[in-house]
């Protein structure tokens, strides 16, 4: 006989009734929390996480609270999952937005991508890079790259959205406008620079005109 010194004293604890256990499964994903942060991850509340399985992940991941992590579950950089979603056995890309009480299970889902919020993602029902599946959704087959997915069974409503940068998780469409208005004057003004041409300056003068009445409105 031989004795044990461990620095963990729930390593080596007796598990009598569900309390207990109970008290056992809390410590040991406490300790999974610890390790994760440790490693980079943000979590809001490591009181408040589940991992049931392993878990990788990227730089710049961020898991808020009541989150259940099941299986092998890969994350890429810069992806946040918001509270109360289950990942099981899924891949999830870079720079990917899991909105609240989403449901992924058996999954590959490519970068870019915005799920949710309450969306479900049946197995194999891949999305692709930069789709965008609607609220209260429910996926069961496959989402092209650059797609909008809304609706139970989810079906697709707009296709090739990243022909446009500023369709997908880009800025607002009234930025969008003060955005290219403003490159517009740029573009003129250098000219007006490099060339000094009256011409060009009357038409930046009406450009700016024509952009004060459209604010007015």
């Amino acid at each position: 006989i031989a004795s044990v010194i461990t620095d963990n004293e729930f390593e080596v604890a007796g598990v009598n009734d569900k309390i207990q256990l109970a008290e056992l499964e809390r410590t040991f994903q406490q300790n999974q929390a610890t390790q994760f942060m440790q490693q980079g991850l943000m979590l809001k509340d490591p009181g408040r996480f589940d991992c049931r399985g392993n878990l990788s992940f990227g730089q710049d991941c961020e898991i808020d609270v009541n989150v259940v992590i099941e299986g092998e579950v890969t994350l890429g950089d810069n992806t946040s999952i918001a509270p109360n979603c289950i990942i099981k056995n899924t891949t999830i890309g870079s720079n990917v937005s899991i909105l609240p009480n989403s449901v992924i299970e058996d999954a590959i889902i490519g970068n870019g991508a915005s799920i949710g919020p309450f969306a479900r993602i049946r197995p194999e029902a891949n999305i692709g890079e930069n789709a965008k599946i609607g609220a209260n959704s429910v996926v069961v087959k496959e989402v092209p790259d650059c797609s909008t997915a809304i609706g139970i069974p989810a079906h697709v409503i707009e296709k090739g959205r990243c022909t446009d940068p500023f369709m997908h998780n880009m800025l607002p469409d009234i930025n969008k406008e003060m955005f290219e208005y403003l490159l517009k004057r740029v573009a003129i003004l250098e000219h007006i620079l490099n060339e000094d041409h009256k011409e060009l300056l009357e038409q930046d003068l009406e450009l700016d005109q024509q952009r004060s009445i459209t604010m007015e409105r």
